[in-house]
């Protein structure tokens, strides 16, 4: 990474509203940063479910929360109180007095309000001519032909950075999570060092779509069954606590029940983090939990329907991550421009994913 003769920023405030996959993508930016100058300071506005992945982030400084569906809420119930709280979040970013704002947002309203915020230099991607607040900005149509993360580190080129080479995703574990571990390990008895870990929910950021990300439960149940008939080892089903019911229902249709243990609702992300940077292998869908798993270092088997896996996959690509999907179905990515088409198919792409296939990833790696 190498930078060229520009005006010093030392105060960046970096935007991103969206999932816990996309703003771990945005990690690889913060560690340029942070090479380029180590004393820059990095403020970082997000929603309250991605907020931990930054608050224990030694580079970040402070956190800003905006959660929309609570300002939409308000917008229904009380003006007086949204603008009132929005002015309240307006007032502590101003006060901080950034150099430079990095939009992830590609929505004209972040680029206004860092505008209103009295932040100069406002750098983003235009898509669909929305960057009419931004002062520098590179023109957008879709994320393509290769990965997210190289497409967000591209933006520092606005402030004169170039990348050469891009660091892996980063997740920093607080103790508490170690703590948190050892009460599940004695709850119930697991050997830390032989378990595999299995996330089939994820996508939570797609709403009432998300079950099109998701691999069928008998599928999973069916490669529960190949794992513990053929290797001496536990399974951890985890996700959050509307998706225990899901992990149940797997588990009850599996042969050997002992060996499968249901934690969904038992963990927050952090702690999810750590149980998967002790797994052998995390088997998940393509979702911000398969991030996480990469950030942690964790190998991981992953499996994608509509989505992109060259784009949105594992970053970096390496033989610690197998992204599994099948392209027998000539739609498949169907999910372009940030839009995801009604399915007419049924989830075919995924269905046609047959748990042998997984299977096979999973002893290459464990093996």
């Amino acid at each position: 990474m190498k930078s060229k003769n520009s005006k010093h920023i030392e105060k960046i405030l970096i935007i991103n509203p969206y999932g816990i996959g996309d703003c771990l993508f945005t990690t690889p930016l913060i560690q340029i940063l942070k090479s380029y100058n180590p004393d820059i300071k990095i403020a970082y506005l997000v929603n309250e479910r991605t907020a931990p992945i930054f608050n224990n982030n030694p580079h970040i400084e402070k956190t800003f929360i905006y959660e929309k569906d609570t300002f939409r809420k308000l917008w229904g119930s009380s003006k007086k109180e949204f603008f009132k709280q929005l002015s309240a979040l307006l007032l502590d970013v101003k006060r901080e007095k950034f150099d430079c704002a990095v939009d992830f947002s590609m929505v004209q309203e972040f680029s206004f309000f860092c505008w209103l915020a009295g932040i100069k230099k406002r750098i983003g991607y235009n898509f669909k001519n929305r960057g009419v607040f931004l002062t520098d900005k590179l023109n957008l149509t879709e994320f393509k032909d290769k990965h997210i993360v190289e497409f967000y580190t591209r933006l520092l080129s606005l402030i004169n950075i170039s990348v050469d080479d891009i660091p892996h995703l980063s997740l920093f574990i607080p103790e508490f999570a170690y703590k948190r571990l050892e009460e599940i390990v004695k709850n119930h008895n697991i050997d830390i060092g032989s378990i595999i870990s299995v996330a089939p929910g994820a996508g939570k950021s797609w709403g009432k779509d998300a079950l099109y990300k998701h691999w069928p439960e008998e599928h999973y149940s069916e490669l529960l069954d190949k794992i513990t008939g053929n290797f001496d080892i536990k399974v951890l089903l985890i996700g959050d606590s509307n998706e225990k019911e899901k992990c149940e229902r797997i588990k009850a249709n599996c042969q050997k029940q002992d060996k499968i243990i249901n934690v969904a609702g038992e963990t927050n992300l952090l702690e999810a983090a750590l149980i998967f940077s002790k797994s052998r292998v995390v088997i998940t869908n393509d979702g911000g939990l398969l991030h996480v798993a990469v950030a942690v270092n964790a190998s991981t088997v992953s499996i994608f329907g509509p989505v992109d896996e060259n784009v949105y996959g594992p970053y970096p690509i390496n033989d610690k991550h197998i992204a599994i999907k099948n392209d027998t179905m000539s739609c498949r990515p169907c999910y372009r421009k940030f839009k995801f088409p009604k399915c007419i198919y049924g989830q075919q792409c995924l269905k046609n994913i047959k748990a042998e296939a997984v299977f096979k990833s999973v002893c290459k790696i464990l093996k």
